[in-house]
């Protein structure tokens, strides 16, 4: 898209920069039939109406002039021809649609520019499209980047109001047009192993603290993606193979999870809420925090600040500690309200 608003851009000024150079020949040409006596309005009156053909009539006096008569129709027969084609120029451009694109390319920059804490999917084809609908339904603040025209128009008829840059994932410009330093997560799902790792090594040296995650198609990329600081590697053979080992142990479980993520009434999702520091949550159990009756939210896991662990189905009587992190599941709109009260300073 960045490279679209240049040469929108160039097709605007290159007419209008002809106009400008053909109006000020006209007028420096008349200027130099006679200095002295022909003012600067006057020329360029004469030039406007003669390039025109309006006509209004001769404000110079040119009737006595061989010279200037000569220089009038040179410029007719060649100035026209510059404003015809910068005239139809533009007026194409108006046309077909590609002014009214411009400026919207334009206002979606400057959306973009605004977003904090947001996420950047690289990649809009078979894997980016399920994430982008994932993102898009649980109301999360995302730009889409891809080079294929196709596929964002799929995605933009699908998913109304999206953000999204037509570009190079690759290319350390347009990341810092989709606000990466900003950014709090990336997805790489471009078509090759070679560009996910390349497009990895560049957000990260763009933005140390942003969270990575990103497709391996091939095993030999997976520890290589890793090492340049991917914190999640994703197969789609593993997963694939995963996926079909548990559609014959455990169908009932695979058909659960399948149906929630499919469900389109009600958003329910596995959830994270991290307690921070100072946490009105810290030191109280699970039993006595009132999460359940609060929010609607399920516990089914903690993740143990001390060593990484997960404890799953939790007692009534563990405790909230700084920097654990509640695994629940519920809708997004129970989840925000825990995150609320997690957020809330034992000062307060």
């Amino acid at each position: 898209m960045m490279k679209k608003s240049v040469d929108i851009r160039f097709q605007v000024m290159r007419p209008l920069t002809i106009l400008v150079i053909i109006y000020i020949l006209g007028t420096v040409g008349y200027k130099i039939q006679n200095w002295d006596q022909w003012s600067w309005l006057d020329c360029t009156y004469m030039a406007v109406i003669t390039l025109t053909t309006v006509g209004y009539g001769d404000v110079l006096g040119i009737d006595n002039l061989p010279g200037a008569k000569l220089y009038t129709m040179v410029l007719m027969i060649t100035g026209m021809g510059g404003v015809l084609y910068a005239v139809s120029t533009l007026t194409a451009f108006v046309v077909e649609g590609e002014l009214r694109a411009f400026f919207w390319e334009n206002r979606m920059l400057k959306r973009i520019s605004k977003l904090k804490n947001h996420y950047i999917l690289c990649g809009a084809g078979a894997t980016g499209h399920y994430v982008v609908d994932e993102f898009y339904k649980t109301k999360q603040n995302f730009v889409v980047i891809d080079t294929d025209s196709v596929y964002l128009k799929e995605l933009t008829e699908t998913h109304s109001d999206i953000l999204f840059l037509e570009d190079d994932a690759t290319d350390e410009d347009v990341l810092l047009k989709a606000n990466i330093k900003h950014a709090k997560g990336l997805a790489a799902m471009l078509s090759s192993d070679k560009d996910n790792l390349f497009l990895v090594v560049t957000a990260k040296a763009l933005n140390r603290n942003l969270r990575v995650a990103a497709r391996a198609i091939e095993p030999r990329f997976i520890s290589k993606l890793r090492n340049v600081g991917a914190h999640i590697i994703v197969s789609p053979n593993t997963i694939g193979g995963l996926r079909l080992a548990s559609e014959i142990l455990r169908p009932h479980v695979v058909s659960f999870l399948d149906k929630m993520m499919r469900d389109t009434s009600v958003i329910n999702r596995f959830w994270e809420v991290l307690v921070p520091p100072r946490s009105s949550m810290h030191g109280v159990p699970i039993g006595l925090s009132n999460i359940s009756g609060e929010t609607g939210l399920l516990v089914i896991a903690v993740r143990l600040p001390h060593d990484g662990k997960f404890l799953y189905n939790p007692p009534p009587s563990t405790l909230i500690v700084e920097g654990s992190v509640l695994i629940v599941i519920g809708s997004i709109e129970q989840w925000k309200k825990l995150q609320e009260m997690a957020a809330v300073s034992k000062t307060a």
